[in-house]
């Protein structure tokens, strides 16, 4: 075995450094990945799909208290939001 292959060989045993520890929550603190269904579940609890369909082609701005306002093109420019 070459030492490329060696080196190939450990990195995908995980013995060869290169692992990274995956979140399975959101963290403000930190630094590590996280995984996909912990941001689908922290999204789905901030906008429904219908809310999400009655708001269509407006933005969605999720204010300091964690809730979100349909805001459309027209009041974000005038700044009436």
């Amino acid at each position: 075995m070459s030492i490329l292959q060696a080196l190939i060989a450990a990195k995908l045993s995980g013995s060869g450094g290169g692992s990274a520890t995956v979140d399975a929550a959101l963290s403000e603190t930190s630094e590590n990945p996280v995984q996909n269904k912990a941001i689908v579940s922290a999204l789905t609890g901030k906008v429904s799909v219908s809310q999400g369909a009655a708001n269509a082609g407006k933005f969605l701005i999720v204010g300091s208290d964690g809730n979100v306002a349909p805001v459309t093109m027209a009041a974000w420019q005038g700044g009436s939001y």
